[in-house]
Formats: structure tokens, C-alpha cells, sequence
């Protein structure tokens, strides 16, 4: 095996990671919308103080979402270092999402 048949692999592994790594993320991205959902039901018999607050986070959890989808949908495969570095981050973004729709379906009426 050559040099350049290396690089092929090593681009086709990375290829492969980045796929597999966008399809479980649009799968965690899409269980933030359902749970999203189901939360907005859930506090849709609170009074109109709680419930304005909830709704008010709620937006605020749906942005972030939205727009960690979009980060996910436009990144560009752009060499091994990009890629960790862009992993890295977005694994910090979601999971702080997540985090934090925790912390408020935790603090929710039972």
C-alpha cells in the first residue's frame, strides 16, 4: 500500500465518521423536537404566569435547536483538524442543550 492510497482511506474513514456522526446527531436533534412537543402539552394546563415562562424557555431551547441543526447541515467536510475541532464543539453545544431542557422538565409541575 502507497502513500496516496493511505490518504484515500484516511479520507474515506473521516468521510465515514463525519456521515455517521451527522446521522446520530439529526437523530438526537430530532428527539429535542418530540420532547420539545411533548413538553408544550404537558404545560399546557399550568396558569398563565408559569405557563409564559415555560413557553418563554421553551423558544429559547427550540432556537438552539434549530440552529444546531443548521450548523450541522452546512458544515463542510474541511480536513481532520476542522473536523475534530467542529466535533468538539457541537458535542458541547448539544449536549448543553439537552442539559438544559433537562433542568427545565425537572423543575416542571409533576
Amino acid at each position: 500500500m502507497d502513500a496516496q492510497e493511505n490518504v484515500e482511506i484516511a479520507k474515506q474513514e473521516l468521510k465515514n465518521a463525519i456521515e455517521q456522526f451527522k446521522k446520530e446527531s439529526e437523530e438526537t436533534i430530532t428527539a429535542n423536537e418530540k420532547n420539545i412537543a411533548a413538553f408544550k402539552v404537558k404545560i399546557a394546563d399550568e396558569n398563565a404566569e408559569n405557563k409564559a415562562i415555560f413557553e418563554k424557555k421553551l423558544s429559547e431551547l427550540e432556537q438552539k435547536n434549530q440552529e444546531l441543526k443548521e450548523k450541522l447541515v452546512d458544515y463542510k467536510e474541511d480536513g481532520n483538524e476542522q473536523w475534530i475541532t467542529f466535533k468538539a464543539e457541537f458535542n458541547h453545544d448539544i449536549n448543553e442543550l439537552g442539559k438544559a431542557f433537562s433542568d427545565l422538565t425537572v423543575n416542571n409541575v409533576n
